[in-house]
């Protein structure tokens, strides 16, 4: 039996569920050096008014950049690694890890990667008559850049999206309802205006983060990096779950083998 036609009967025929195996749409970016995504050959429906067009996670090549005067659908992008430039109509912000945007059609759209450090980001994109009241009700107008203060409790829904978006099942898009709802739902109740964070926990974060940045090399344990931040071990991992996309742990694996 053909690989397409087993698909079909399992009722997963009309997603891109392998790139590999399904022309991609024009709208992917092909600037890219590791990626996992989704599209659908019609709309997904995960609501009234609202529908899921595609959505994945992407690791930017180190040429990365994209230049749109406008796009198909609304979207939300959610940036967990890597730096870049961002500009929405003009208007230029930077992207770090934990800067959500927004934009849809008309919205002139560009990114750049940063070559030292690539870009790994999220995506999803909507369509439907509701697709851009339900951002704006969620604190994601078109064109809008927001700052979350818990990417940790962001990524495992925008993987559980992709997960069911590859599956694809009658079932999964219950899922992906429920998914995005709470996803949304999360952004609003989690994000800030860019660079106006601003408390306490995310100042004593930043100097966490910075020193185990700078001084990797010669710290290897949660009770040595708490210590030479004069802070409880507990309270280091409670920063890290709610503003960083990894934990202590994975951050100092990753300056020891490289981007993961």
């Amino acid at each position: 039996m053909k690989i397409l036609d087993l698909l079909g009967r399992c009722g997963i025929a009309s997603l891109g569920m392998v790139e590999s195996l399904t022309q991609q749409p024009d709208f992917f970016s092909l600037q890219i050096a590791e990626a996992k995504r989704f599209h659908s050959a019609g709309p997904l429906p995960v609501g009234k008014g609202l529908s899921i067009m595609a959505g994945g996670r992407e690791r930017c090549a180190i040429d990365y950049r994209i230049q749109r005067d406008s796009f198909p659908f609304w979207a939300v992008e959610f940036v967990i690694q890597g730096r870049g430039k961002l500009e929405l109509d003009g208007q230029p912000f930077l992207l770090v890890p934990g800067v959500l945007f927004s934009y849809g059609p008309g919205t002139r759209l560009q990114i750049t990667s940063d070559p030292a450090s690539p870009l790994v980001k999220y995506f999803i994109d909507i369509s439907g008559p509701d697709a851009s009241n339900t951002l704006r009700e969620h604190g994601l107008p078109t064109g809008a850049v927001a700052q979350t203060l818990a990417p940790g409790e962001l990524i495992p829904l925008f993987d559980d999206l992709i997960r069911h978006g590859l599956l694809g099942s009658a079932l999964s898009y219950r899922i992906m309802e429920a998914t995005i709802t709470l996803l949304l739902v999360k952004i609003l109740d989690t994000s800030v205006p860019p660079g106006n964070s601003g408390s306490l926990s995310s100042e004593t974060y930043r100097r966490c983060l910075s020193f185990i940045e700078n001084h990797w090399q010669e710290v290897g344990s949660l009770k040595e990096i708490s210590s030479a931040c004069h802070i409880d071990p507990a309270y280091l991992c409670r920063l890290f779950r709610q503003h960083h996309c990894q934990s202590h742990y994975q951050l100092l694996l990753r300056n020891y083998t490289g981007p993961i």
